[in-house]
């Protein structure tokens, strides 16, 4: 029997007819044909279990879901945590969590409450957080976020104690269309790079945990609006969490990866940007897909260049590349 791998995430994991019934999904037929997607074949986590050999068993995620949160749909959540198995309670040998952009994009549970979110859980006390537009992280965000995702890692590993949980570190989407790197790297004042290392400090802390740390990789992924996915990035993603996974310890991805040993983290990026499977080598390989942060600013509250970051915010910043 092969492997099976169930995947937990937010919107960019989502597809219609792949998530369990009631949850929230991004990729409807429109949008997914919007994106250049023909069907879950083209998905990240679809080609990410074909490369390594394994059988999709359960797919949890749900569209504008944190870390954080009062409860459902929040991560740690024990209807999220149901999710993770197969309908008849089959318990996966991976788990793969990409989970934490919606944290970074409202920068905690208490402003998407503000701003009314559609995923915001219904337990959440909104009488005490009147509606506002989101601003400025609090200062509490990324311990809000770590003591969450720790939450979600304990509940994982006791509902599945034989799975591995790979944790992903989050990446940088670029606009499709655009020759230079789009996104917003400190959206509200707390920079993506401490989201991810709270994940990788998780991801140490806990029993049957690991780190894919994709973004150390240093490559952007193509986004239809700077977040979701493209056909393309779906492949981008898929090869990133690959590499990621085979400079974890991974002989299984290593070896999807043609390579002979686990590789270090320059050789699996190496391995990745040069396969044409992966949406990197067709398109001028490593350095036209290479993450920049250029800009000098602490945080995109209040600039003009942000595209959005009130309560319809996006990860992306418009300063054409020669204003930086």
């Amino acid at each position: 029997m092969p492997r099976t791998i169930s995947i937990f995430g937010d919107s960019i994991s989502t597809f219609e007819g792949c998530n369990p019934e009631g949850f929230a999904v991004f990729f409807t037929p429109e949008r997914a044909t919007a994106s250049g997607l023909a069907g879950p074949s083209d998905t990240w986590w679809t080609l990410l279990a074909d490369a390594l050999g394994e059988k999709v068993l359960a797919n949890g995620s749900y569209s504008g879901s944190m870390v954080e949160g009062a409860g459902f749909p929040a991560s740690w959540s024990p209807e999220r945590i149901a999710a993770v198995a197969g309908k008849d309670g089959a318990t996966p040998d991976d788990i793969v969590v990409f989970l934490g952009i919606n944290d970074y994009g409202w920068a905690g549970a208490r402003n998407q409450a503000a701003g009314r979110s559609a995923a915001m859980p219904p337990a959440t006390d909104l009488e005490s957080i009147p509606p506002a537009v989101a601003g400025m992280a609090p200062a509490d965000a990324i311990d809000g976020f770590a003591q969450a995702y720790d939450r979600m890692l304990e509940s994982l590993h006791a509902a599945y104690p034989n799975a591995t949980i790979w944790c992903c570190t989050l990446v940088p989407g670029r606009l499709a269309g655009e020759d230079h790197p789009t996104f917003a790297w400190s959206l509200r004042g707390v920079g993506l790079a401490a989201y991810n290392e709270a994940i990788g400090q998780a991801a140490a802390r806990h029993q049957g945990a690991r780190l894919v740390d994709a973004c150390a990789l240093g490559l952007d992924y193509e986004a239809i609006d700077g977040t979701h996915p493209t056909a393309r990035g779906m492949r981008q993603l898929a090869g990133m969490f690959l590499a990621g996974m085979a400079a974890a310890g991974s002989a299984q991805a290593a070896r999807a990866l043609n390579l002979d040993e686990v590789p270090g983290e320059s050789q699996a990026r190496q391995a990745v940007v040069a396969d044409e499977r992966w949406g990197f080598s067709d398109a001028g390989g490593a350095e036209a897909w290479a993450s920049r942060d250029w800009c000098p600013r602490r945080a995109c509250v209040g600039c003009p260049w942000a595209k959005g970051t009130g309560n319809a915010w996006y990860c992306v910043c418009t300063q054409p590349r020669s204003g930086f």
